[in-house]
């Protein structure tokens, strides 16, 4: 399907998530894939969100849907991501992109 040969699905709740969101914790996970929400609403019901909005925020009792080897092959980290100095795109993290102006031209060789 992917490409993830012996990679698997696994959902798990880690209460330390609860009140960040998904974007907070794309990259706490050094050994998994972070693809998908499992909400558990008032009455019981639940439904699994894959691909969130990077600002869905993670509730109490939600699980954590990630793509991984096996289920103990991977862990929470610290969220301490250090960036390389080497790393060209480092510095980009708040810089605005201006809009890309875009130019088009047409040629006509008709009557």
């Amino acid at each position: 399907m992917m490409g993830f040969e012996g990679a698997e699905f696994y959902l798990k709740n880690w209460p330390e998530l609860e009140g960040k969101t998904f974007m907070d914790i794309t990259c706490r996970f050094d050994e998994a894939i972070p693809i998908g929400i499992k909400t558990v609403d008032a009455e019981g019901k639940s439904e699994i969100v894959l691909n969130p909005p990077n600002d869905m925020v993670i509730k109490e009792g939600d699980k954590m849907m990630v793509l991984a080897e096996d289920d103990d092959s991977y862990e929470l980290n610290d969220g301490a991501y250090p960036v390389k100095a080497s790393n060209p795109k480092s510095h980009l993290k708040n810089v605005k992109q201006a809009p890309e102006k875009m130019y088009a031209a047409s040629l006509s060789l008709g009557s």
